[in-house]
């Protein structure tokens, strides 16, 4: 009788083990979109990310990552649609609203880029680096200097990296050279 117990908890600790390695559908499918996309295959992450949301178009993160290969292909109505679903989806995640800002700057919605870091940095208190940086350049390109200069020097603040420095540099030494004259 005891080797017949032993043996029924053996079988059902092995299917726990093998149940817990499966993976949805849904996960398979973002799993697969993900690998492709840090091959840079695109067209083969979208195809991915939409199966995902065609199993549950509730996924905040299929949105999300297919909004984000849609940006790296240049389409970035498509990423602002998607990024949009995924931020009424997940209203709390700061990485939606700051890469739906720099989506918006590529269109030159810069408005809009600007209201996407605003909510980052205040509503969601994240004093994020690359929030400021994007919001500093929207400002830059709508000639609002001083703002622009406030935030690229509160983005120098949040890190010491010398190649992110060098870059917000590069856009406070053109503000310098405007207001030269040069």
């Amino acid at each position: 009788m005891r080797k017949h117990v032993y043996l029924v908890l053996l079988l059902i600790a092995a299917i726990a083990i093998l149940f817990t390695g499966c993976k949805t559908p849904l996960e398979q499918h973002l799993d697969k979109g993900n690998s492709y996309f840090d091959r840079e295959k695109w067209d083969e992450a979208i195809t991915e990310y939409t199966a995902a949301i065609e199993i549950d178009p509730e996924n905040a993160q299929a949105h999300g990552n297919r909004g984000a290969a849609y940006a790296e292909k240049g389409m970035y109505e498509d990423s602002i649609a998607d990024y949009g679903i995924a931020i009424e989806l997940d209203p709390q995640n700061a990485i939606l609203y700051y890469n739906r800002a720099i989506a918006y700057n590529y269109l030159g919605e810069y408005e809009k880029a600007i209201a996407d870091c605003t909510t980052v940095i205040d509503e969601l208190e994240l004093r994020n680096n690359w929030a400021y940086f994007q919001r500093g350049i929207a400002y830059f390109a709508l000639n609002r200097y001083n703002d622009a200069l406030n935030d690229f020097y509160n983005a120098k603040k949040q890190t010491s990296n010398e190649e992110f420095h060098e870059k917000v540099d590069q856009y406070i030494q053109r503000i310098d050279d405007i207001a030269k004259g040069k």
